[in-house]
C-alpha cells in the first residue's frame, strides 16, 4: 500500500483500474485525474472505506464509505457506484458540470466529488443531504468544500469508531 494512504482502513477493493478504464473516465469527465487520486484507486477501487471526516460548519461526522469503481458493475453495465454511471447520473439529476468527478458516497444521498474545473483546481467538495432535526444539526441540503486537494482530503480522514 502506498505510504500516503497507510492510515486508511480499506476493505474489498476490486483491484487496480486498467489503463483503458482510466482513459474512458477521463474522456467522459473532460479532465485528467490527479496522480494522488490515481494512486488511491490502485488500492481502493470499488472499496469500502472505514473513514470519517468532519463536515463544516458544525463538524458533523460523515463517512463517504463507498468508493466507486472503474469499469462496469457485476451485471456488465455502467450502473450505480461505477464512475461512468455516477458521472452520468450526477449530470442528469444534479446538473454537475464537466470536470466534476463523483467518487464516493455515504449510506444515503451524500456524495463527495473531485472538482477538476478551472475554478475548482482539484478541490474536494461534498454534497451533504439534509436530515430530519432528530438525526442531525443540518436539515438543509448543501455543498461544502472539504479540502483544497485530494491528498489533503485523505489526510483529514480518520477511522470511524461508531459506524
Amino acid at each position: 500500500m502506498s505510504g500516503k494512504f497507510e492510515h486508511l482502513e480499506i476493505e474489498g477493493a476490486k483491484g487496480a483500474p486498467t489503463e483503458q478504464e482510466i482513459v474512458d473516465i477521463e474522456s467522459l469527465l473532460g479532465a485528467k485525474l490527479p496522480e494522488d487520486f490515481l494512486d488511491f484507486l490502485e488500492i481502493a477501487n470499488g472499496a469500502y472505506l472505514n473513514a470519517c471526516i468532519r463536515i463544516p460548519p458544525d463538524d458533523e461526522e460523515l463517512s463517504f464509505c463507498t468508493v466507486y469503481r472503474t469499469g462496469k458493475d457485476d451485471r456488465g453495465n455502467y450502473g450505480d457506484e461505477t464512475f461512468i454511471g455516477e458521472i452520468q447520473n450526477e449530470r442528469q439529476l444534479k446538473h454537475t458540470p464537466n470536470k466534476v468527478l463523483p467518487f464516493a458516497r455515504d449510506g444515503g444521498s451524500s456524495v463527495v466529488y473531485l472538482d477538476l474545473t478551472e475554478e475548482g483546481n482539484g478541490r474536494v467538495v461534498a454534497f451533504v443531504q439534509g436530515l430530519p432535526d432528530w438525526a442531525s444539526k443540518n436539515q438543509e441540503d448543501r455543498f461544502t468544500v472539504l479540502a483544497s486537494e485530494f491528498l489533503i482530503y485523505t489526510n483529514l480522514l480518520y477511522k470511524c469508531e461508531d459506524l
